[in-house]
């Protein structure tokens, strides 16, 4: 299963006379990932490592903890391609069974 998420930079300016901050929003960075299946415990609580790259092209690890489809149309479909899954590149299987973060 391959997922796309958009993930929001967000900076805040702080004017010269310190007057309420401004919210700016930058780029959005968009992510491509695809399950493995490497589960690591991520103090306490277990975790997929879903490995994929961003829209330029970088390398990505992601530690998803719990993933939860947004309808209830083709949920069946849905687990089905939840239980996809790739064997872990080797970076992904050195990740030790326990991280503490």
């Amino acid at each position: 299963m391959w997922i796309t998420t958009a993930l929001t930079r967000t900076r805040y300016r702080s004017p010269v006379k310190r007057s309420v901050r401004h919210q700016e929003e930058d780029q959005t960075m968009q992510i491509e990932i695809e399950s493995t299946e490497k589960i690591v415990e991520l103090d306490g609580v277990p975790a997929r490592v879903w490995e994929g790259q961003t829209k330029s092209g970088i390398p990505v690890h992601c530690f998803v903890t719990c993933i939860s489809p947004q309808t209830n149309d083709n949920i069946e479909q849905f687990e089905q391609e939840l239980k996809e899954q790739k064997a872990p590149s080797p970076a992904v299987a050195a990740y030790p069974f326990r991280l503490i973060l």
